[in-house]
């Protein structure tokens, strides 16, 4: 049985399921199986994620901005963010360190860090935000890196990416002919850390969702929410402690989810 809620517990709930995550994350639940989605909606709603990768993304960024050497690169983010999350991120810098060059991982930044929404209804926005966007051989590049140990997408997922990429971010007039890019480094070998390679995917590599496709993603989803929404309803207890944190250990977590 779920914990209860709280009344200012479910509040919290249901303004955190109404901010999506960025569009990467916001991918991994958008499954044909529309309870499996609506679990993983709820699970998203009550818990935090165990890990984040946002120190690993800071020197990534660094590293491909300001040109940052290997040695300088791993020192900082070996004591950068919080500590549980360090080894991972150490994994995730270390195998870009390995890469950056024959990925050519480089360029002069051109824009501020900007972040530009995907709608998914009137209420519902997705945020995009590329890692860095530079210039490179005279032209625009966005780069994309994530630090997940594994990269769980079908090719479904990885066309709903490349379509929401491409109209949140490519859409725009200063990038529309920029490349575009979705750098990640997962583990080959499950429990080895060594063992992460480079896995590339770059714009115009998948097929773009035709507006029928994407209409059905996006009704799926807006069902998917409101379930969600009345299963947390079900949760709340009026008399429950304030204190209690709300956990559904029997549902599916994201325990790398990148924040």
């Amino acid at each position: 049985m779920p914990i209860p809620l709280s009344i200012s517990q479910y509040q919290h709930a249901l303004k955190k399921i109404a901010r999506p995550p960025q569009a990467h994350n916001f991918v991994r639940y958008i499954h044909d199986d529309l309870d499996k989605m609506t679990k993983e909606l709820v699970s998203f709603a009550l818990n935090f994620p165990r890990y984040s990768y946002a120190s690993g993304n800071t020197i990534v960024r660094d590293c491909i901005n300001l040109s940052i050497d290997d040695r300088t690169a791993i020192e900082a983010v070996s004591t950068k963010g919080a500590p549980i999350s360090r080894h991972l991120n150490v994994e995730y810098v270390s195998a870009f360190l390995e890469n950056r060059e024959a990925l050519n991982l480089v360029g002069i930044p051109t824009f501020d860090q900007f972040v530009t929404p995907y709608p998914i209804s009137a209420d519902v926005q997705v945020p995009v935000k590329p890692l860095t966007t530079c210039l490179d051989g005279g032209k625009l590049r966005a780069i994309f890196s994530v630090g997940w140990a594994t990269v769980p997408f079908n090719d479904f997922q990885w066309r709903l990416l490349s379509t929401i990429m491409e109209e949140a971010v490519f859409s725009l007039e200063d990038l529309k002919d920029a490349n575009g890019e979705f750098h990640s480094f997962p583990r080959e070998n499950s429990e080895n850390p060594d063992s992460r390679k480079s896995l590339l995917m770059k714009r115009g590599d998948f097929q773009l969702l035709q507006p029928s496709e994407l209409r059905e993603v996006t009704d799926n989803y807006l069902t998917a929410l409101e379930r969600a929404k009345v299963i947390l309803a079900s949760y709340v207890v009026k008399d429950a402690p304030e204190e209690n944190q709300s956990v559904i250990p029997s549902l599916p977590l994201f325990p790398d989810l990148q924040i």
